[in-house]
């Protein structure tokens, strides 16, 4: 192979996330903030773990070979220090005396480089990280989806009063009007003992999610104004959630017009690792918008 690959060159054909200290960490915009209201932090934290594991679970195939290389790295040393020990073989104690001097047995990712680069070059298991990428944006989109809804019950249940706000500016909650909703869950309330947690979670929790409803929402609610590229890339996020799971993939009228792309009707709609890296950070930006002006609305009425 010409022009061999360095890390920086992998992650642009493949989605590979890695802890990292500080700020270098994608998670790090999150994992800083400390929420004054628990139920904000508890929700904040939820989203963290269910998110950072859909990243580390589509960097698998990365980390497997990470640890395949280590594993024959190992292995060579080890084969090298028994012929030495064994045979008296001055030439494998040489060898493995270089490899532990140099610490080439934590020269794995190096050896991972040219594996990956291979599998571009020559189109091997394509669809197969084609396939764990369209499964790791239905997750992403999943996480989003359950984050906001546990925002939202968490500022209703503090204050049932705030669907009185949504009813006013005719705002509903998925297809239900939030005065129908309001009243069905004083409903439950008194006619099953409920608590108010408990009637949210039946008449509320399962609604239908979708972005542009739930950011009219916390709009009113909390005052949040989201940015606009998180908000662009996560429509396109849900557009394309839409065509993995009931189209096949395949591109139709209704995603052209959502989101402007350049694909055909008919064509099957790709996901390159560009887009999860850009998901990954939009995903990020909007949480942290959002919880931050849930805290804030939170503390400001316990205050």
């Amino acid at each position: 192979m010409t022009n061999e690959w360095k890390f920086s060159d992998m992650t642009q054909w493949f989605y590979i996330y890695m802890a990292r200290v500080g700020n270098a960490d994608a998670l790090h915009p999150l994992n800083e903030l400390d929420l004054e209201i628990d139920g904000c932090q508890e929700i904040l934290d939820e989203f963290l773990s269910n998110f950072k594991n859909t990243l580390e679970a589509v960097s698998v195939p990365f980390y497997v070979g990470l640890f395949a290389a280590s594993m024959s790295q190992n292995k060579l040393l080890e084969k090298l220090l028994n012929k030495a020990r064994d045979e008296g073989c001055k030439d494998a104690l040489s060898v493995a005396t270089y490899l532990l001097n140099n610490k080439s047995y934590a020269a794995g990712i190096g050896s991972v480089i040219p594996s990956f680069q291979r599998l571009e070059s020559d189109g091997i298991l394509s669809s197969q990280f084609e396939t764990l990428y369209k499964l790791a944006a239905i997750r992403f989109y999943g996480c989003l989806e359950e984050f906001s809804k546990q925002a939202l019950k968490l500022l209703i249940v503090k204050d049932i009063s705030r669907l009185d706000a949504l009813s006013v500016k005719g705002i509903k909650i998925g297809k239900s009007k939030c005065e129908t909703l309001k009243a069905r869950i004083l409903q439950s309330q008194n006619e099953s003992s409920m608590t108010l947690s408990q009637a949210y979670d039946e008449e509320i929790l399962n609604k239908g999610y979708s972005l542009e409803q739930y950011s009219m929402i916390f709009g009113e609610l909390v005052g949040v104004s989201f940015n606009s590229a998180d908000i662009d890339s996560i429509k396109r996020l849900e557009s394309s959630r839409h065509l993995f799971v009931h189209r096949s993939s395949m591109v139709d009228q209704k995603y052209i017009d959502e989101t402007g792309c350049d694909e055909s009707i008919g064509e099957i709609l790709s996901v390159p690792a560009s887009s999860m890296y850009e998901w990954q950070d939009n995903l990020v930006s909007y949480a942290k918008d959002l919880i931050l002006k849930v805290n804030e609305r939170c503390s400001s009425s316990v205050n």
